[in-house]
């Protein structure tokens, strides 16, 4: 395994434009990266603000220079710097950001890029804020592609992501006593690959030599520990909230080699407390940590049952001219599971007690809504009720599984809302009736089956959703933000567990993304099936989850079936399957992303929108689902109306 050959680019930036405060340790940071590369035998390219500006030709030129390097096995790319998510992407500013908008890199772009660049294996590292931007300025950056557009390979190639933080977190620069000011996320992550970790390294399955190897997934697992652990002994808990992330699609790539394990220290030491505040990457009017959200979490012994029990009733009972019809009470017979006694924690190598990584438990509470195990599912509602970091994820995920009021729709097709107040609503062609003081209304169908529907909001942002014949489309808001959108029968039963995985689903999408990694897609593909046809919304949940693991012919799959299943299928499963939808295509309802991911992934996949629909782009807010401003209604009811859009 001594034969890979590596390269890295290492880029650093203290200082941008605009009111973002100068960082005390981006540049540092790619410096102690470089180093460590250049010990370790990779050829490394540096580039910081340290003596001149970090601008996008003077990265392109380095990744250009390193992706050149004869038969490159591995391509490193790490940042350090301001960040923000447009689209819920990742951008990472440059020197002239935000005043110059395309003074940024789009890690969406550029990871779609690198599996196709001919490098066996790419690692991007992110140690930047995943905040969303505030104001015009900030909205209107969209970062470009740093490596180079010209897809030697046929095939794609793995590509890992190592994140700072969950999506709408900060990454913190805190002071060390010892050390000085520290990004938290850079220091853990040279603690593992420097060899001061010797817990992660293990003997490679193919090297066939004596050596251990740090493979990425061992380096995700440390990570989630590390930063809040460090969070805990710098005495930050409840100041800081940082937790990372990362995306793993290698099987047996490794990021650095140990020829032996090196001597472990004599005694575990826990950081005394800093002297100064944490740093933050703090924006304008925005404060620098979001304080937990106080929430009443009922235990799994109480509330009303059903399949899948509900943490809390939040909505009030419905009205208006469409008269809710009294739901009889469900009884689930089965036991409840009792609270976990001590909660779900982890001892680190210096005594300190910490709650599992939010990740871990949402993956945990996923493979409990795929599998159908009720009692582990409400264990794992039961921890992230009672954990400060994860109270939001799981009021979230209250407020989905919450019932809906139960109005009568007269066997027709239906919207239905909860958070927000209807003031119009435009099918392409059918009409509607809106009822329940602007809470629903009645889409009456023809036979041409399935339709767009604008929805104009009492507050003038708007959307566009799918009305299917039989199917009542529910769409949930929660603090301005279209948070999921279900299809659920007119006549029957909601499927509880197919609205249990839609619930974690949106809650995880939220926080970044919807991870399917340990489960199989087979039973994922049961789990998202009411009557044996695919579920449209956790269809396209779990196609931005495959995405992301590059198992393209998953998604293709559910493509397939929700074609099959509705006569239509959908704009982001078809960009995702890389079958470049067109405007116009008839089996497509609307030409338009409806997860305002999909948005990021336009450019990097090369997909043509109607003319009419490229000028949305700049009105797409800050949401799971594709939501516009006020400015763009007019646009959407005509592009809705518009047959061949």
């Amino acid at each position: 395994m001594g034969g890979v050959i590596r390269a890295g680019v290492f880029i650093g930036v203290d200082r941008v434009g605009g009111d973002l405060p100068e960082l005390k340790d981006a540049v540092a940071g790619a410096e102690r990266m470089h180093a460590w590369a250049s010990r370790a035998g990779i050829a490394s390219e540096l580039v910081t603000d340290r003596h001149d500006k970090v601008t996008v030709d003077r990265v392109y030129d380095a990744v250009q220079h390193a992706v050149g390097t004869s038969g490159l096995d591995q391509l490193i790319v790490y940042f350090a710097g301001h960040g923000y998510n447009r689209f819920r992407r990742e951008q990472w500013l440059l020197s002239d950001a935000p005043m110059r908008g395309n003074a940024a890199i789009d890690l969406a772009a550029n990871v779609e890029i690198a599996r196709y660049c001919g490098v066996r294996h790419v690692v991007f590292v992110s140690d930047a804020c995943r905040v969303p931007p505030q104001g015009l300025q900030a909205q209107n950056v969209n970062g470009v592609e740093i490596l180079p557009n010209d897809a030697v390979s046929a095939s794609a190639n793995p590509v890992d992501q190592f994140l700072a933080c969950q999506l709408g977190k900060v990454a913190i620069e805190a002071r060390d006593p010892a050390l000085g000011y520290r990004a938290l996320y850079t220091t853990a992550v040279l603690d593992a690959v420097e060899g001061r970790v010797p817990k992660v390294f293990a003997p490679h399955p193919a090297a066939g030599d004596d050596a251990l190897y740090l493979l990425p997934r061992a380096l995700r697992n440390h990570l989630r520990d590390a930063v809040p652990t460090r969070i805990l002994g710098l005495g930050l808990l409840g100041a800081a909230d940082q937790e990372p992330d990362a995306i793993i699609t290698s099987e047996n790539e490794w990021l650095a080699r140990l020829d032996s394990v090196p001597a472990a220290p004599s005694a575990p030491s826990v950081p005394s407390m800093p002297s100064m505040p944490p740093v933050t990457e703090e924006l304008p009017a925005q404060p620098a940590f979001e304080e937990p959200q106080a929430v009443q979490v009922q235990p799994p012994g109480s509330g009303r049952g059903g399949f899948f029990r509900r943490l809390r009733d939040l909505l009030p009972g419905g009205g208006g001219d469409l008269a809710p019809r009294p739901t009889p009470p469900v009884v689930d017979p089965r036991p409840r599971p009792t609270p976990p006694t001590t909660g779900p924690s982890t001892t680190t190598n210096a005594g300190i007690v910490i709650e599992r990584a939010t990740p871990v438990v949402m993956n945990e509470l996923t493979t409990a809504a795929v599998t159908g195990d009720v009692s582990r599912y409400n264990a794992m509602l039961w921890a992230l009720g009672t954990s400060p970091r994860a109270q939001l994820a799981s009021a979230d995920i209250a407020l989905l599984t919450s019932e809906w009021p139960a109005y009568d729709f007269g066997g027709a097709a239906g919207l239905r809302l909860r958070g927000a107040t209807l003031r119009h609503v435009v099918p392409r062609r059918a009409p509607a009736d809106r009822h329940a003081g602007g809470q629903a209304a009645r889409i009456r169908l023809g036979v041409a089956g399935a339709e767009p529907v604008a929805v104009v909001l009492g507050n003038g942002t708007c959307c566009v959703v799918p009305v299917l014949p039989g199917m009542v489309t529910g769409l949930t808001w929660d603090d301005g933000e279209l948070l999921d959108v279900s299809f659920e029968p007119t006549r029957t039963p909601a499927d509880p567990r197919v609205r249990a995985l839609r619930a974690v689903a949106a809650a995880s999408m939220r926080r970044g993304r919807f991870d399917l990694e340990s489960l199989h897609p087979v039973d994922v593909q049961n789990a998202i099936s009411t009557a044996g046809n695919a579920d449209p919304a956790l269809a396209l949940y779990a196609a931005y989850a495959y995405y992301d693991l590059q198992r393209e012919a998953e998604i293709a799959g559910l493509s397939a079936a929700v074609l099959a299943a509705r006569g239509t299928t959908l704009f982001d499963l078809e960009l995702l399957a890389r079958r470049a939808p067109v405007p116009g295509d008839p089996r497509i309802l609307v030409g338009l992303p409806l997860l305002s991911q999909g948005w990021s992934l336009l450019r990097a996949l090369r997909t043509p929108l109607d003319d009419r629909a490229v000028s949305l782009q700049d009105e797409v807010l800050d949401s799971v689902w594709s939501l516009y401003s006020p400015r763009a209604a007019d646009r959407l009811v005509d592009l809705v109306r518009s047959p061949g859009a």
